[in-house]
């Protein structure tokens, strides 16, 4: 349990000293603010990852963690579309969207920090990601 609220911890505390540097306009700008997106999104994060995958094993990538993970996304998915064409018909595009985002789990920002202090490893998220990126 500990696990769990150190995890989040690291969470809001990155979100707290966002917030921070943007009240005390260290980060002033709309610009700046869109600059460290950038710079976290294809820089620190793709490192990050690229660091957790070359040191974990392939009994951690090919666990059952990732079966388990993308049967319930998946299932979780058609449970969307089956309510969606009973309930509340829309056209496939939307249907579409609204199955894919049902069955979207936020590994990344959430996933690694949580997978490191919870499960004890992160090397159980990018497999994840991927199959999230294929489907």
């Amino acid at each position: 349990m500990i696990g769990v609220a150190e995890g989040f911890a690291i969470i809001l505390t990155v979100i707290g000293v966002g917030y921070l540097l943007s009240r005390l306009k260290v980060i002033g700008n709309e610009e700046q603010r869109l600059v460290l997106n950038k710079v976290a999104f294809y820089a620190a994060t793709p490192a990050l990852i690229f660091t957790v995958v070359s040191q974990a094993t392939p009994k951690d990538l090919l666990s059952p963690v990732i079966v388990a993970s993308t049967v319930s996304a998946v299932l979780i998915a058609c449970v969307f579309v089956l309510i969606s064409r009973f309930f509340f018909p829309t056209d496939r595009a939307s249907t579409v969207m609204g199955a894919a985002s049902c069955g979207y789990v936020n590994s990344n920002n959430i996933g690694l920090p949580v997978g490191i202090y919870v499960l004890g490893n992160a090397a159980y998220v990018p497999p994840l990601l991927l199959v999230q990126m294929v489907f």
